[in-house]
């Protein structure tokens, strides 16, 4: 980046733009589909079975947190520790048999910008953050064109980043002067830059770092008094090398949960509107109260293109894998009722489903560095799920059961995911029986992750077979002489 401020050669630019991303998807390309590599190499089966057991233990600790005395706790982290550690000797110890590791490392070829320009839409413009000790900026990447702004006063900026997300997440009702200068402040420093690259129809890539990860891009208010969500569809990702080119997704069942309908318990109250939720989902195979349970899910999560999540979640700050979504509580046994993160294993969603995880905290906020957030989000994106939907904070019940209804009503008009879920929160701002819940904290906690595309069905499109249709009618009659003798 210092050579390139000395010298304008574009050159440096662009290495430095894929050197930053390369260390952005290091660690979720090493992660994905590593199950299969390790079957398909040539490791001897009873290190295989080492590692399962070693996983196994793992995860026997984890869940005995959930019953553990406070006196008990200390000896559990150490034992937690402990695995850890023989786990990585023996990821070391793995990586020395050339098969496996040629498999492993090849995925690592250099995150070249001609590849990831490729998979962009002329409408794409992604921002894609960068933190570092001595350089903060914010690179600007287009099909045919790539940018970089330095982010000035970068520790000031930061500041105000981190009181926003505080203030969005307080349950207290604060669309104050404070906040709106906050949502304008940072407009200013993080969008106003690159402005005029903007158009119309533009589609709104971020990929954060450091303390942009978990700042709703949404919230931010432009010259206009306009929320950027009013503006533009915003979708995330975790690295430019996931960016892919649009696909039809596979087909699959969509299935719904809604463990909390009409009953519910003091650590995880009823949620009454998520009925509404899963009701709004057309030809959904729907789960309610006992139903909705941990074994149900796992049943039908392989076979799913469309999950629907109508429930509560934690995650995690200091272990991350203890993060879970909870089902409905069958069991006596309180982690019987959960998916926990280290349960949603590589390679388990085959059908590359959507996930809509209305369950609040579903995000997470621990920043990893150079990869970002690490959440349950990030754990269905591991899982196999490209498109995801999920909350920065523990949501509300009413105006998220609003926002997915709206959504889904959206989606089977053939928009995109992130184009549903932009026109489902301006709906609401601009729907006067909503007024007491139209400040960002409502509506700003549910973000799209990924960069899906909803296929129209045939009827949808069935305008351009009518026109067709009278082409061809017309041409038919003029070769016919119908429509009167040649001149």
């Amino acid at each position: 980046m210092n050579e390139y401020k000395k010298t304008q050669d574009e050159r440096f630019l662009r290495n430095a733009f894929e050197t930053t991303d390369e260390g952005k998807a290091t660690i979720l390309a090493l992660t994905m589909n590593d199950e299969t590599r390790k079957q398909n190499s040539d490791i001897p089966e009873a290190l295989l079975i080492q590692e399962k057991m070693l996983l196994i233990a793992q995860k026997g600790v984890l869940r005995q947190f959930e019953n553990k005395k406070n006196n008990q706790n200390e000896a559990l982290e150490n034992k937690l520790i402990d695995l850890n550690i023989r786990l990585s000797r023996l990821k070391a110890e793995l990586e020395k048999y050339p098969k496996y590791k040629f498999a492993k490392y090849s995925l690592l070829e250099k995150n070249e910008l001609a590849s990831i320009q490729k998979n962009m839409n002329t409408a794409d413009i992604m921002l894609y953050f960068f933190e570092g000790k001595a350089e903060s900026g914010i690179f600007l990447l287009q099909k045919n064109n790539l940018k970089y702004q330095s982010i000035k006063n970068t520790q000031e900026v930061k500041k105000h980043a981190k009181q926003l997300k505080i203030l969005l997440k307080s349950p207290e009702f604060s669309q104050s002067h404070v906040q709106i200068k906050l949502c304008k402040v940072l407009y200013n420093h993080l969008i106003l830059p690159f402005e005029d690259d903007f158009h119309k129809n533009t589609n709104l890539i971020i990929i954060s770092d450091g303390e942009w990860n978990g700042l709703p891009f949404e919230v931010l208010i432009n010259g206009e008094n306009k929320y950027l969500v009013e503006k533009f569809p915003i979708s995330y990702l975790f690295s430019a090398k996931f960016l892919e080119k649009n696909k039809k997704l596979a087909s699959g069942k969509a299935i719904a949960f809604a463990p909390f309908a009409t009953t519910g318990q003091q650590e995880f109250p009823k949620l009454p509107y998520s009925i509404t939720e899963v009701e709004s989902i057309k030809n959904v195979k729907s789960f309610f109260n006992s139903q909705a349970n941990k074994a149900t899910f796992e049943s039908q999560i392989n076979n799913a293109s469309l999950v629907h999540l109508a429930t509560h979640a934690f995650t995690d700050e200091h272990y991350p894998e203890k993060s879970f979504i909870q089902f409905y509580p069958n069991s006596k046994f309180s982690a019987e009722n959960k998916v926990y993160l280290f349960e949603l294993s590589p390679g388990l969603i085959q059908k590359g489903a959507f996930v809509f995880l209305s369950a609040c905290e579903s995000v997470g906020s621990q920043n990893i560095a150079g990869e970002g957030i690490r959440g349950l989000s990030r754990a269905f994106y591991l899982a196999g799920c490209k498109n995801i939907i999920s909350s920065l904070w523990k949501a509300e019940d009413y105006t998220t059961a609003y926002i997915s209804s709206h959504f889904y009503k959206y989606l089977e008009t053939g928009e995109s995911y992130e184009k549903a879920l932009q026109l489902a929160k301006i709906d609401l701002l601009n729907d006067p029986k909503m007024a007491q819940f139209q400040d960002p904290k409502y509506w700003s906690h549910l973000v799209f992750m990924g960069n899906g595309f909803v296929e129209k069905a045939w009827y949808q499109n069935l305008y351009l077979w009518i026109i067709f249709g009278l082409i061809l009618v017309l041409a038919v009659l003029k070769k016919l002489n119908f429509l009167g003798p040649k001149a």
